[in-house]
């Protein structure tokens, strides 16, 4: 999360959405950046709400109401298949950490697949999902500027209209390169299973 009283934005940083690149881009524009620890940095629309936005509102005493909430929202099925990935890297590896309870390079992408549906799932697959992130507590699509990770030049762009300069993109915290691919069957099945996802995604 990077929170900016000087240009008036706050970007919300959604899980395997280019997150660590663009804070690192837009640290420098922060008046408050939270980049180490996850259960802060992965702060999602409803924590926002409840518990940023009345301290910005307290501390500042400005009307938030011209400030700009930023977030990315990943094609679903590129998003599960993303953390599988980001799983399969060498440093949780048994080989680093014997038994790490997040690793996926033991099992394939259609056995992670199999496991985020199901209804008990493995440490592994507990990735949770994006709706939680962008929508409020009773289930809304917040208020704020959702582009697609796929387009995220469009949400550079924007950000720096808001700060007066052009921001330029780095790649950080890439995911590993698998043999693995997402089929046709693959999308299917994630349209049926995740179908709040699809809805906010299609319409952007």
């Amino acid at each position: 999360m990077i929170i900016s009283t000087k240009h008036k934005f706050v970007f919300l940083s959604n899980r395997k959405c280019a997150s660590s690149s663009l804070v690192h881009v837009l640290e420098p524009f922060a008046a408050l950046s939270a980049k180490v620890d996850h259960r802060l940095r992965h702060t999602n629309y409803r924590q926002y709400k409840k518990y940023v936005e009345p301290y910005l509102e307290f501390m500042t005493k400005e009307d938030l109401s011209d400030y700009k909430v930023f977030c990315l929202f990943r094609e679903p099925t590129d998003w599960l298949f993303s953390w599988y990935r980001f799983r399969q890297r060498h440093a949780i590896s048994p080989e680093v950490q014997p038994g790490h309870w997040e690793y996926t390079g033991h099992i394939t992408w259609h056995e992670f697949l199999d496991a985020y549906f199901s209804d008990d799932r493995p440490p592994f697959a507990r990735v949770g999902n994006q709706c939680n992130f962008v929508t409020d507590a009773k289930g809304r699509l917040g208020d704020m500027s959702i582009f697609k990770y796929e387009e995220i030049e469009k949400c550079v762009s924007a950000i720096s209209e808001r700060v007066g300069e052009q921001l330029e993109m780095v790649n950080y915290n890439t995911s590993p390169k698998i043999d693995d691919a997402i089929s046709a069957a693959d999308q299917v099945l994630c349209r049926s299973m995740l179908k709040r996802e699809y809805e906010i995604y299609d319409a952007l």
